[in-house]
């Protein structure tokens, strides 16, 4: 088996662990948005990959790792973050005021956003597995739609904010694909969590936010929803997804 399929069957592996741990993203997210406000979410999601990846990569590879950064890339990373920070948080607004079903529905829009700008600014040609995709996910929404889920399907005003959400996050997969493709993956993750986790902490004081009495009033059912949401649906799904960008063509 050659290096460029064997690669490829890593990256098809890697999208499958993507879809796995994203698949539990809404769920878990909505249990937890019952108790914890979008910027503690935020920072439970974000403070999780970095320990995850320090734990698994080690914390001097990656101080080398940043250490050889040039400024461009320093800034190109900087921005990258906010763009995900921004669509994460957007996420965790619109998950507070709709339901699950309508957040795994509409967050589909990411992959329509990513694939027209993968066309408009990568300049991909637009292939039959595109066309393929697209179709599958409008036929997977119009059936849970006519299935009549939930005694109907409504739409929130929490749906605009995933939308925007998956807006921030298509643009970040360009960026991602365009400008990162020499940095390793887990390293990528690691800079956007430790940045989204820096930024928490310069804007709490400010925001009086009240993430501590949050975690104490937090029920003791809500534990393993908590730890599943860090480790599949933050940490193994978003490396998967970076890994699997990385050596899928």
């Amino acid at each position: 088996m050659s290096s460029t399929t064997t690669r490829r069957w890593q990256g098809y592996f890697f999208l499958f662990l993507t879809i796995l741990g994203g698949s539990t993203f809404s769920v878990f997210a909505r249990q937890l948005s019952a108790v914890f406000s979008p910027l503690s979410m935020l920072f439970i999601g974000e403070i999780s990959i970095v320990v995850f990846v320090l734990l698994s990569y080690g914390f001097f590879p990656m101080l080398r790792q940043l250490l050889s950064l040039t400024m461009r890339e320093t800034s190109l990373l900087m921005f990258f973050s906010v763009l995900i920070i921004a669509g994460l948080g957007l996420w965790y607004m619109g998950l507070r005021t709709t339901e699950a079903v309508n957040a795994e529905l509409i967050g589909k829009t990411e992959t329509l956003f990513t694939i027209l700008f993968a066309i408009s600014l990568l300049h991909e040609r637009f292939r039959r597995k595109h066309l393929a995709s697209g179709l599958l996910m409008l036929g997977g929404v119009l059936v849970v739609i006519l299935r009549d889920i939930n005694g109907g399907f409504h739409l929130h005003l929490g749906d605009g904010f995933i939308v925007l959400g998956g807006f921030c996050f298509s643009i970040a997969s360009i960026i991602f694909k365009k400008r990162f493709l020499h940095l390793p993956p887990e390293f990528i993750l690691l800079f956007r969590s430790s940045f989204a986790v820096l930024l928490f902490f310069i804007a709490s004081p400010f925001l009086q936010h009240p993430f501590i009495t949050e975690l104490q009033r937090m029920p003791l059912s809500l534990i393993p929803v908590l730890l599943s949401f860090a480790f599949l649906s933050r940490f193994l799904s978003v490396l998967g997804f970076y890994q699997a960008v990385e050596r899928l063509p």
